[in-house]
């Protein structure tokens, strides 16, 4: 899903979608499952908003800008320290 092609639709692929999760993350801190999926554009076909959405939060996790808080079943956004005392 991260290596490109001729054929793939630059506005759904898994960099462009985490992006703009992050964004969204960014603005609201806290943000529960559901009403994440729900900024997906609406241009992606429902197959595969799921797949994109799940490699686009796997993506986050494994960077570290992302934690699930299972209580809630919610996201939460990190700060990153060194981001800070720059």
């Amino acid at each position: 899903m991260l290596r490109p092609c001729k054929h793939m639709n630059l506005n759904l692929c898994t960099l462009r979608i985490s992006a703009m999760l992050l964004k969204h993350l960014q603005l609201k801190r806290i943000v529960s499952y559901p009403d994440l999926f729900k900024v997906l554009p609406e241009e992606a076909e429902e197959g595969s908003k799921e797949i994109v959405f799940r490699s686009s939060i796997n993506l986050l996790f494994l960077l570290g800008k992302i934690g699930y808080l299972a209580k809630s079943d919610s996201f939460e956004f990190i700060e990153d320290l060194k981001e800070q005392s720059v």
